[in-house]
């Protein structure tokens, strides 16, 4: 789940860039649907790592719903907000990251 994730980032995001808002819409509608998907898939066993991926998909779905309501209305301020949620998403996601390479790196 957490590739398709990151694949629809980077589809969200070369569509903004592109100033396509059509693209950008549908961008965001799938981000929303395999956000959804990752946020139903089994929890990460580490709960702090779980913790933080948690807190980066819903960081992800406030994006994709903000995204698609400033896709809808045209309206450059909720495109940005969407894209701060992306970026703390991201942040959240690089802690899960460290925490998992603790993990592994702590194995004998």
């Amino acid at each position: 789940e957490l590739h398709a994730v990151d694949a629809q980032l980077a589809a969200m995001v070369r569509a903004g860039r592109s100033g396509n808002f059509a693209a950008e819409g549908r961008a965001c509608g799938r981000l929303a649907t395999v956000v959804g998907d990752a946020q139903a898939a089994p929890a990460i066993p580490d709960a702090r790592a779980g913790r933080y991926y948690a807190m980066a998909l819903s960081q992800y779905e406030v994006a994709a719903t903000e995204c698609q309501d400033g896709v809808a209305s045209q309206d450059a301020a909720t495109i940005e907000r969407a894209a701060g949620h992306v970026d703390a998403g991201t942040r959240d996601l690089s802690r899960v990251t460290e925490r998992i390479n603790a993990i592994a790196n702590a194995v004998p």
